[in-house]
């Protein structure tokens, strides 16, 4: 029996009577626990206009609650030894800490409260949404990469709920109000929204009980409202070309993909490994080395709930140019959908997956990410413990497959060109 296997025989799943969830991951060799609390809502199920309100409220979860005063929180986390975090995305916001397995039943107490008395004091509101719309500048505007690929997924997810990012637009951050927040935190924060994560040096028994006791006295107020089902892709691919504060053009590409719960994507990944995840994958050879079209190629393939995109980011050398490159990629492209791919370059690929498997569930906050993500995602705790079984079955028809599907489609296309430089005037004297 696998270790992966121990795991989720081990593993204790249940639900509180008022609709939250848990799972309780115990292992006795472990020194500390990770405590997160998951919620399915991020910012693909804000309003239009109301972009960002995710990310504030991820915030504001820190600013205090009619039982703990602002700071009050962190202070006690502190006091404890653990170290606290929290992160926004597409399809889930999560908070997360890490302690020694004595102050599990503080922590949930803490986490709790802030779930059910949250306090948006108005004087804590609009200094947390001058930091945010600050951080926007800081990690986007100021940075060209982070521009351009707010634009390439503005245009490839557009008119759905990936198209905006997760930090929000400028201008909807400057139209927070602490209403517009509240209304998102009583709309989503709901008990059926909610999936609580302990693993680590914890008897499950025990922390269950601790569970219960945090949790199991809040109540749903009403039901949370269905989350989107329309697809995200756009149907006609775009090209789009943005001037940005850079030395060399880049381009970013994206095919539609399978969602994080589709049986296809384990053939995607192994399709990935060969095609550019790995250093020995075909497009760093053929591009960066053989044909010396590009200065680096690398490739994304985000677990969404919804329809994903299949991303390459390159950045050109000089005197290469688009066309020669989108040539080679689907000449590589087309000697994949031929066959060109043996079964040791396959059980390889299938190696370095399973050995990053293996390493992501090394540390206890990896392990608690992979139930709570499997949960808010795929929408069952069961598909964090498939992978392996997943990636056996793939086989070289199944890559071969990925290749022919997008070669049969166009991609979405946003290039980043150096902006042309202005002249400088010289002075007289």
């Amino acid at each position: 029996m696998s270790e992966l296997e121990r795991a989720r025989r081990a593993l204790e799943l249940g639900r509180l009577p008022n609709g939250i969830g848990y799972a309780i991951w115990p292992d006795s060799h472990d020194t500390v626990v990770s405590t997160q609390v998951w919620v399915r809502a991020g910012s693909a199920d804000e309003p239009v206009g109301g972009t960002g309100l995710a990310h504030m409220l991820e915030h504001m979860m820190f600013r205090g609650t009619r039982a703990h005063p602002d700071g009050e929180f962190d202070a006690q986390m502190e006091a404890l030894g653990a170290s606290v975090n929290a992160a926004t995305w597409l399809d889930y916001t999560v908070y997360m800490s890490t302690g020694a397995p004595g102050a599990l039943d503080t922590v949930l107490s803490l986490e709790a409260d802030r779930f059910w008395n949250l306090a948006i004091d108005p004087d804590a509101f609009a200094a947390e949404r001058d930091v945010v719309a600050n951080e926007r500048r800081q990690v986007v505007d100021a940075d060209p990469d982070a521009q351009l690929l707010e634009a390439f997924h503005a245009a490839a997810y557009g008119g759905t709920p990936y198209e905006w990012p997760t930090i929000g637009w400028e201008r909807d951050i400057a139209a927070f109000t602490p209403e517009s927040l509240r209304g998102f935190y009583e709309t989503h924060y709901q008990p059926e929204n909610l999936m609580v994560v302990v693993c680590g040096g914890v008897d499950a028994a025990l922390a269950t009980d601790a569970v219960r006791r945090s949790f199991g006295t809040l109540s749903a107020s009403h039901a949370c409202p269905a989350r989107s089902r329309m697809p995200t892709t756009a149907t006609r691919p775009k090209r789009a070309v943005r001037e940005l504060p850079i030395t060399a053009p880049r381009l970013l590409l994206g095919w539609p993909a399978p969602p994080r719960a589709a049986a296809s994507r384990a053939a995607w990944r192994v399709f990935d490994e060969l095609f550019c995840a790995a250093e020995s994958a075909r497009l760093p050879i053929r591009l960066e080395l053989r044909d010396r079209l590009v200065l680096d190629v690398a490739s994304s393939l985000y677990p969404h709930r919804l329809t994903s995109l299949y991303e390459l980011s390159l950045t050109l050398r000089p005197r290469s140019t688009e066309r020669r490159v989108l040539g080679a990629i689907e000449e590589e492209l087309a000697a994949i959908e031929r066959g060109d791919v043996d079964d040791e370059a396959l059980e390889g690929a299938l190696a370095r997956l399973r050995t990053q498997e293996a390493l992501d569930l090394a540390e206890t906050s990896a392990r608690a990410e992979r139930v709570g993500e499997a949960w808010a995602v795929a929408g069952t705790v069961e598909s964090a413990f498939t992978a392996d079984e997943a990636l056996a079955r793939v086989g070289v028809e199944d890559v071969r497959a990925v290749a022919r599907e997008l070669l049969a489609q166009r991609p979405h296309i946003t290039v980043g060109a150096p902006a042309a430089r202005r002249p400088t005037r010289r002075g007289t004297r």
